[in-house]
C-alpha cells in the first residue's frame, strides 16, 4: 500500500498488488509511446458519449473527479479545462480505491465515475460497450466508465 500511494504521488500507477510484488522479477521493460511514459502523466484522448455530449460527459466526471486526487481524476479535470466545460456542484462524495469515485450533484442526479469493478459494484450494466472497451484496451487506452443515475452515458 505504501509503494502504490507513494508511486500514485509521483504519478505512476500500478495496477495492481500482485504487479507491484512481482515487478522485482523483471529483467526487460518494452515501452511503446502512449503518452502515459512519455509526458509522465495520463490524458484524456477519447470520449465516447451515449445521450449525452462529449463535453457534458466531461463536465459530469471532472465534477466529481474534481474531489479526488487519483491520476486519472486529474487528467479528466485538465480535460473538461481545456474545453471550457460547464461546472456542477457536488455532494456526498465517495471515493472506492482501485476502483473510482461516485457524487451527488446539487441537482440530485449520481454520477459514478470508474472501471468496470465499480460499475459491477454500483450493479451498472457495461455489456453494451464491450467492443468499445476492448478496442481502447487494446490501443494502450485506460477506459473510465461515466454512469448517470445508475446508466453509463459515457467512457
Amino acid at each position: 500500500m505504501v509503494g502504490t500511494g507513494l508511486g500514485a504521488s509521483h504519478g505512476i500507477l500500478v495496477k495492481s498488488g500482485e504487479a507491484l510484488e512481482t515487478a522485482h522479477k523483471v529483467k526487460v521493460a518494452v515501452l511503446d509511446k502512449t503518452g502515459t511514459i512519455t509526458e509522465g502523466k495520463p490524458e484524456v484522448v477519447q470520449v465516447n458519449s451515449q445521450d449525452l455530449s462529449e463535453d457534458e460527459v466531461l463536465s459530469l466526471a471532472a465534477a466529481v473527479e474534481s474531489s479526488s486526487e487519483h491520476p486519472l481524476a486529474k487528467a479528466v479535470m485538465k480535460a473538461a479545462q481545456t474545453k471550457q466545460s460547464t461546472s456542477y456542484e457536488v455532494s456526498e462524495f465517495l471515493s472506492t480505491t482501485g476502483m473510482g469515485v461516485e457524487g451527488r450533484l446539487v441537482d440530485g442526479r449520481v454520477i459514478t465515475v470508474g472501471n468496470r469493478k465499480m460499475m459491477n459494484k454500483q450493479q451498472i450494466d457495461t455489456n453494451e460497450y464491450e467492443e468499445v472497451v476492448e478496442e481502447m484496451a487494446r490501443s494502450g487506452q485506460t477506459p473510465v466508465f461515466v454512469a448517470v443515475d445508475q446508466m453509463v452515458k459515457g467512457i
